[in-house]
């Protein structure tokens, strides 16, 4: 027997029909409501923060540079959207200070820049700067830093400063006092200031730093440098003539391309830095910075002041710069001991060149040099860096009673190398490589050192080495 839907079947049916249809229609849009929400969480805030973040940060530019120069990187995506997506919703809920602070206005300068960084805030240049860019009240360029690199002891350094003028304000923020610090990890902290926590990671310091690196019999790795330029180089100690040079670090790609202004050298076309393009051991080894960019104290005046400061670099220091011996000397990271301020030992074995003729007249002279260990260091050793100089070192420490033991002394004479095909070297390459470290023979035959190269001394600007 079939059934039959009667009229008032059919009428008490409808009225539930449609309530489906009407709570399938209310399900899809909360939905899409919920997917379009997302979506905009997501999306908007980075465009937000690219278009009114009132500071550049240095890690915004170098998160730039690797991903238009396809440098290889593990999280440097990830980290450059959490920067934009955080910076962006700091904007958009306004939790950042609004009006930046007087120059003069120390703590009115930090808490302004505190206040717009991400949550994390990732710290590429190898010295543990975390650079900027901003403008102050009075709408004056001001370019600074905060500095990690202590964390470790409860100390965030700040430095800023006006470039082109002497206008200079340093300082150091303590644990328990303006500042709380609780160590996360190896290279990474949490730090609070009035009320905001940012985590800040050293990002290159947990890489392998030895994985496919061709050295030398006479080299070893003192440490990878990550350059606020956005260049990554690698900082080589030579064992043998007891000096450092840097050779580029090609391995996850490269934020600059060169241009070949002469034979074997190489100009970056955004930085200026002029290497060496030594094809026997197939790498770039820089010699010269711009002696403009220098003076200006920008992003492209040399890698001297990103030296590393994780590694135990004192021994290597003492024998390349022994004038690190005189008065309290150095700690184990190349920081100079006994006085006020914070200052390290700048290493920067390379040429600061006014005129690209110095690069190329060099390179005319050396680069044939047969010796891959002498050519490297007379490529690259300091104008500055001389017999004379070091004689008034040795003079120096000799009246301070300290002990040589380890570490070359001068007044040898000069060792007679093999240079291209077998011929001595000229004097004036064996006084640019000299002292070399070798051993020669004094008056009543005991070996004694021929001496040793030192350094320009510390950074004129030592905690704002910055642009």
């Amino acid at each position: 027997m079939e059934a039959t839907l009667v009229p008032s079947d059919f009428a008490a049916a409808t009225p539930s029909s449609s309530s489906g249809r009407r709570a399938s229609r209310r399900r899809r849009w909360a939905l899409f409501s919920s997917l379009a929400a997302l979506l905009l969480a997501i999306g908007v805030p980075p465009l937000v923060g690219g278009l009114s973040n009132p500071i550049e940060f240095n890690q915004k530019l170098i998160e730039t540079l690797e991903r238009s120069h396809g440098v290889r990187s593990d999280s440097g995506p990830l980290n450059a959207f959490a920067r934009s997506w955080s910076t962006g919703w700091i904007a958009l809920t306004g939790g950042g200070v609004r009006r930046p602070a007087k120059f003069d206005d120390t703590a009115g300068m930090v808490s302004f820049v505190y206040s717009w960084l991400p949550a994390t805030a990732t710290v590429y240049p190898t010295e543990g700067f975390y650079y900027y860019k901003l403008r102050d009240a009075d709408g004056a360029e001001v370019w600074g830093n905060l500095r990690v690199a202590e964390l470790d002891s409860g100390r965030l350094g700040f430095a800023y400063f006006h470039p082109g003028s002497e206008q200079l304000h340093t300082g150091v923020y303590e644990d328990g006092k303006q500042i709380g610090v609780r160590k996360v990890g190896d290279f990474t902290w949490d730090v609070t200031m009035a009320g905001k926590t940012v985590r800040f990671v050293v990002a290159h310091a947990i890489a392998d730093a030895k994985a496919n690196i061709r050295l030398t019999a006479d080299e070893t790795l003192a440490g990878p440098v990550f350059d606020e330029s956005g260049v990554r180089l690698l900082l080589l100690f030579n064992t043998r003539l007891n000096a450092f040079y840097f050779v580029l670090d090609e391995r996850a790609g490269v934020t600059e391309s060169f241009e070949t202004v002469a034979p074997g050298v190489l100009l970056g076309r955004r930085t200026a830095f002029a290497f060496y393009d030594d094809r026997e051991l197939d790498r770039r080894l820089l010699m010269g910075v711009s002696l403009e960019n220098i003076k200006v104290n920008n992003y492209f005046d040399g890698p001297g002041d990103q030296v590393p400061y994780w590694p135990e670099l004192r021994p290597m220091i003492h024998l390349a710069y022994p004038h690190t011996l005189k008065g309290a000397g150095i700690d184990e990271h190349g920081v100079m001991l006994g006085i006020k301020e914070w200052a390290r030992i700048a290493v920067s074995p390379y040429i600061r060149y006014a005129d690209l003729s110095e690069i190329t007249e060099r390179v005319r002279e050396h680069g044939g040099v047969s010796d891959a260990s002498v050519r490297s260091v007379a490529l690259t050793k300091e104008w500055w860096n001389s017999h004379s100089w070091l004689a008034n070192v040795i003079s120096d420490l000799t009246a301070e009673g300290k002990t040589l033991a380890g570490v070359p002394t001068c007044g040898m004479a000069i060792p007679t190398l093999p240079g291209p095909d077998g011929r001595p070297l000229s004097a004036e390459l064996a006084e640019r490589i000299a002292p070399l470290g070798l051993r020669t023979r004094a008056a009543d035959g005991t070996a004694q050192d021929a001496g040793a190269p030192g350094t320009l001394g510390a950074q004129p600007r030592p905690s704002a080495t910055v642009p």
